[in-house]
């Protein structure tokens, strides 16, 4: 398929495609607890974009990557765009206002500590409804393949629209920003991110050592180990991780798996 069916910017373009905030003076910022994605309410289709994220998160995986976790922010930054798209008849990264993949997640909250880095670039794709299709046509094309296998990513959003010229849109936004480290659950394996997006002053560093529950208290009450990535976990069991950097920040965040869900089902 051309790229009339399937489009993402040049890599040598992708930093215009993704926003960095970076204000020249950088203030303190107190890192905060995650929260896990929650359904648009507006979405008939999130069933089907609940798939792409499951499918999306696997192919990272069997890839020697971590999965994505859902973000709200992004999920309506991603479904905006489809929706516009359809609506209006073009396929492009940059709508005809003027918004661009960061400005349109930046509108919808996905927001970063003053003087800290963050960034999300999108894929689009009008060739399938069904989101293997979609998916597919990612990762067999190079510039797509290294969107969706980046290993800076932490944070997703997936929409999917019927209509427009093409008959659909499928849009992915693809994040990271400090202060978020989303704990995913996927296919009986916890796994636990890192900060790898930024480390500007006054945000949370590279974590050293966590500690793992089932719920925020069970967390605390744990020792301190030393920072892995990934352990396994059983499915249908809820979990809590609470990390700690170098300087003893420490920030707690509750897993979640592809779908936004506070536990993986068991037999999913």
């Amino acid at each position: 398929m051309g790229l009339r069916a399937a489009r993402v910017l040049p890599l040598a373009l992708l930093l215009a495609s993704a926003t960095l905030a970076t204000p020249a003076a950088a203030q303190s910022a107190t890192p905060t607890s995650t929260a896990t994605a929650t359904a648009t309410p507006t979405d008939p289709f999130r069933d089907r974009e609940d798939r792409m994220a499951v499918l999306v998160d696997r192919a990272r995986a069997a890839n020697g990557l971590l999965p994505l976790a859902r973000s709200p922010e992004l999920d309506r930054a991603a479904l905006e765009h489809a929706q516009d798209m359809a609506a209006q008849g073009y396929m492009e990264h940059e709508a005809p206002d003027g918004s661009t993949p960061g400005s349109r997640a930046r509108r919808e909250g996905y927001n970063a500590p003053p003087g800290s880095g963050w960034m999300a670039i999108e894929t689009i794709s009008a060739i399938s409804d069904a989101p293997e299709g979609a998916l597919g046509w990612w990762l067999g094309d190079g510039i797509h393949r290294r969107v969706v296998l980046r290993a800076t990513w932490r944070e997703l959003g997936i929409a999917y629209v019927a209509g427009g010229p093409y008959g659909r849109f499928w849009v992915a936004l693809f994040g990271c920003r400090p202060n978020v480290l989303p704990p995913v659950l996927l296919d009986g394996v916890l796994s636990i991110p890192d900060e790898t997006c930024d480390h500007a002053d006054g945000v949370f560093g590279s974590a050293q050592s966590i500690r793992v529950g089932d719920r925020g208290d069970t967390a605390r009450a744990a020792g301190w180990e030393a920072y892995a990535p990934q352990r396994p976990w059983p499915a249908g069991r809820p979990a809590t991780v609470l990390y700690q950097d170098a300087g003893g920040h420490q920030l707690e965040a509750r897993a979640a798996d592809p779908t936004g869900a506070a536990a993986e089902p068991a037999g999913n």
